[in-house]
């Protein structure tokens, strides 16, 4: 089950027709009910900034999802347990 917050920030960022396909990548993504998908899942959506090829491309299968989480931060430029909240309240 994807948390509401990622899918109000997909349905914000990416474009109407990509919304779906999205959701399924990052339903996909997650896996199981663990916070550090989660906050995987938010650093993805953050790196890919609405755009489906840059999704795709940030999901790297070989990293761990930690270190996805830690290239989203760095990104933010706000190391450090970023993505581990809701994007209702990072943003």
């Amino acid at each position: 089950m994807i948390p509401n917050d990622i899918e109000q920030m997909i349905a914000q960022v990416f474009p109407e027709n990509e919304k779906e396909l999205v959701l399924g990548i990052i339903d996909n993504y997650i896996r199981h009910d663990w916070s550090v998908y989660y906050q995987a899942a938010r650093s993805l959506i953050y790196m890919s900034g609405g755009d489906l090829k840059e999704l795709n491309a940030q999901i790297k299968p070989h990293l761990d999802s930690r270190d996805q989480i830690m290239e989203g931060e760095r990104k933010a430029g706000n190391l450090g347990h970023y993505f581990g909240e809701g994007f209702d309240k990072l943003i």
